[in-house]
């Protein structure tokens, strides 16, 4: 695995960290997953986190395997999408894998 971060799909909404959480039924016809969102069950941030510090719209939760214990990190979602960071997504055994 790259030791850049990764975005785990955590983001801040109405003041609360929600994680993604799946409808199975709703998209099961098409052969995807539908993901909503329900308050984090489990969580490991960093010493100090989340801080909301240096950044704008601070309510996306990063990965850094950098570290030994993957600690988590929030930051401005503007870094969860750049070339350097990897996203942490799930796949179901029956569902194809695409390139990207």
């Amino acid at each position: 695995m790259n030791a850049a971060p990764y975005w785990i799909g955590i983001h801040k909404i109405n003041g609360s960290w929600m994680a993604p959480s799946q409808d199975r039924a709703a998209a099961a016809s098409h052969g995807y997953r539908h993901f909503g969102h329900e308050p984090a069950k489990f969580t490991n941030w960093g010493p100090l986190q989340p801080d909301g510090c240096c950044g704008f719209n601070m309510t996306c939760v990063l990965v850094d395997f950098d570290n030994l214990f993957a600690l988590w990190n929030d930051a401005g979602c503007e870094h969860a999408w750049t070339p350097y960071t990897g996203v942490v997504c799930q796949r179901y055994g029956d569902q194809p894998v695409f390139p990207f």
